[in-house]
């Protein structure tokens, strides 16, 4: 899908969905089956959300807050951390370490799953 941005310049966007696999790591903002709308890029700034692919399994992707910034641009890497760091099964920078914001998307728009706020 592509936007326009205010300066109509074309704007590439990605639609994803936070699923079951996301456990109960991003609790309370986010919650397994919740949705979010990503643009690609931008610098990563602390407290932002992010989607890029998990640095362990790369088919699979992660939805993370963001700790620490160092760099910017193409040289940018970020903290990726879980609101909820005691839920079971959570990977993020503690495992991992940091991640580059090349290829990582922010999170614009977040869409509550229907039905209420337990997964």
């Amino acid at each position: 899908m592509m936007l326009l941005n205010c300066s109509g310049e074309r704007t590439s966007v990605s639609a994803t969905t936070v699923n079951s696999r996301a456990e109960d790591s991003m609790r309370p903002a986010l919650n397994p089956g919740d949705g979010v709308l990503a643009l690609r890029g931008g610098d990563p700034r602390r407290g932002q959300i992010r989607v890029f692919p998990d640095p362990t399994l790369p088919s699979r992707w992660l939805v993370k807050r963001v700790g620490d910034v160092r760099g910017t641009g193409r040289c940018a890497t970020f903290e990726a951390r879980s609101d909820n760091p005691r839920a079971p099964g959570v990977v993020d920078s503690r495992q991992f370490g940091w991640v580059p914001a090349v290829g990582s998307y922010r999170v614009v728009w977040t869409v509550k799953r229907p039905g209420g706020r337990d997964g």
